[in-house]
Formats: C-alpha cells, sequence, structure tokens
C-alpha cells in the first residue's frame, strides 16, 4: 500500500469515533505527505524543519489566529517531545514514519 493511500486510511478512521473533531496524517519527514479530514470543517497548515538533532513538526489553524494545535519534536536518538496546546491526540508509527495527530471534541 501507498503511504498516501495509508494516511488517507488513517484520517478515514473519524467516522469511527463521535469524540473526535478531525485527524491530519502526515509522513513525518516529509513536507509533501500530508493527508486531513475534519467534522467541522477545519484546515490545518504543517511546517517541518529538520533542526539538526531533530525533526520539528509544527501544526496549526490555517488562519494563525490562534496558538499552534501541537509541536512535536523527533530526535535522531529516537527521543519524542510533544507540545499539545488543545486538546488532541498524538500517533507516531516509526516504521511506517507517519505522525497523526487527532483533534479530539471538548467535553
Amino acid at each position: 500500500m501507498s503511504i498516501k493511500k495509508r494516511l488517507q486510511e488513517i484520517v478515514n478512521e473519524i467516522e469511527k469515533d463521535p469524540y473526535v473533531r478531525g485527524r491530519l496524517a502526515c509522513g513525518f519527514r516529509s513536507n509533501d505527505l500530508l493527508v486531513q479530514k475534519h467534522r467541522d470543517k477545519a484546515k490545518l497548515e504543517m511546517f517541518l524543519v529538520n533542526k539538526g538533532s531533530f525533526w520539528r513538526c509544527t501544526i496549526w489553524p490555517d488562519n494563525f489566529a490562534e496558538a499552534c494545535l501541537v509541536q512535536v519534536d523527533l530526535y535522531f536518538n529516537g527521543m519524542i517531545r510533544v507540545e499539545a496546546h488543545q486538546s488532541c491526540s498524538v500517533m507516531i508509527d516509526p516504521e511506517e514514519q507517519i505522525l497523526s495527530v487527532t483533534r479530539l471534541v471538548e467535553l
């Protein structure tokens, strides 16, 4: 299965969970692999930067009016640092090199 199809599969899983507002899935070392789906019609932007000893992925709402949703640092030694500024969950699959951010409904 291609990476693009796998990303689409991941974001389509939001249909199964009523507590999910949306999901973004991307290759965590490539700016051109990004798929997203949101119930509230949101659109997120992703910035991926190689900082030398780690990759930094920052995800923002497309209008940049709000603080970033989440920032994930993926270090080459395997360490991961996540700063989430809104209710979300982060999944990292090192084997497939996929990062997924799920926006959750605020209860």
